[in-house]
């Protein structure tokens, strides 16, 4: 009886062990996975801790980099705003550049063209002997150096203002005047008239009248021979007439010489006229007075019409064709200008008209 009693106890003690053994297991395994699970905690702590920390590197380090980015970008925009600075200088200096040769070009073509004025003026009164013309050139080149600056283009205003008022002092020769009177003293020479032998002048021997000497030859022709030839001497006395003159006359002209000697006259006063359009003053002066002689010799020079002819040759003569006239120095003193390194150099004078 007390072997089933033993067996019966053995079977409650089996099952305590593996409900034990079934406990211990369980709690192993749970210790386990608490384990992992702490285990795992920490990993993941650490792989988080670890992340933080990289995090917080990298945030450290852009905040870094953002921080050289925008030390970058500062010194990029001061860059870039010296650079638009300079660039503005630049061009400012650039348009001052362009302003000032533009303005030295415009003013070195009005020297230009003052300068070839000049000459103009100095070959109408070295060559052309026109004062005028050279008058209205040098004004002409005077106004284009007016609002110039410069103490050389001052120095050559004035020059040219002393050549205009040396030629306006010039006497001025009326050559339209000159040229009409010669022709109404081409009219005025058909009218005169020639030379005729002046009885008034002449002394004559003093001869019998005819009665007088027809009695006379009468009365001693009956006396003797001598008698005879004295009357046939007085009797030709009254045809052939000795006339004695005070000076020597010339022969009369015949028609055609008549003819020639009025070409000649005409043919002399053109000839003054072209001495007088040309300037020629010596044969302006030598043609007049061979008019003068012609016209004292062949014609009636007592008369209105030729003394009329004559008095206005003499005021024709006494005018100077070619007055002398003064050297341009402003051409000398321009010449210097327009080669003048100085030409444009900045002054506060002003050259006015």
């Amino acid at each position: 009886m007390s072997e089933p009693t033993t067996t019966a106890n053995k079977q409650p003690e089996k099952s305590l062990d593996k409900q034990q053994r079934g406990q211990r297991s369980l709690i192993r395994t749970i210790s386990f996975v608490a384990g992992l699970a702490v285990l795992v905690s920490l990993i993941a702590c650490g792989i988080g801790v670890l992340n933080w920390l990289m995090l917080k590197k990298n945030v450290t380090d852009q905040r870094s980099l953002l921080t050289g980015q925008k030390s970058t970008f500062a010194r990029i925009v001061t860059q870039q705003q010296q650079l638009q600075q300079q660039i503005k200088m630049n061009k400012q200096q650039m348009v001052q550049v362009l302003q000032h040769q533009q303005r030295d070009v415009g003013d070195g073509w009005k020297i230009a063209a003052a300068h070839y004025l000049v000459q103009l003026a100095s070959y109408n009164v070295d060559i052309q002997h026109n004062p005028q013309l050279a008058v209205k050139l040098l004004e002409a080149a005077k106004q284009q150096l007016a609002g110039l600056v410069g103490a050389d283009v001052v120095h050559a205003a004035q020059a040219i203002t002393n050549d205009i008022a040396a030629l306006n002092a010039v006497p001025k020769v009326n050559l339209a005047d000159i040229l009409q009177r010669f022709i109404a003293l081409e009219t005025q020479i058909s009218e005169m008239k020639l030379a005729q032998i002046d009885t008034a002048t002449t002394t004559t021997k003093p001869t019998a009248k005819p009665e007088q000497t027809q009695t006379t030859t009468q009365a001693k022709s009956a006396i003797d021979w001598r008698s005879g030839l004295q009357s046939t001497w007085r009797t030709l006395e009254k045809l052939v007439i000795v006339r004695h003159h005070q000076q020597p006359i010339n022969p009369l002209l015949s028609p055609q010489q008549q003819f020639y000697l009025a070409q000649n006259l005409h043919l002399l006063l053109q000839q003054a006229q072209w001495a007088a359009l040309n300037q020629q003053q010596a044969i302006y002066k030598q043609t007049i007075e061979q008019a003068e002689v012609l016209i004292k010799r062949y014609y009636a020079y007592k008369e209105p019409a030729a003394a009329s002819v004559l008095q206005e040759l003499t005021k024709l003569g006494d005018i100077d064709v070619n007055p002398s006239l003064p050297t341009l120095t402003s051409l000398k003193v321009i010449d210097r200008l327009l080669h003048s390194p100085n030409t444009n150099s900045d002054t506060s004078t002003n050259i006015s008209t």
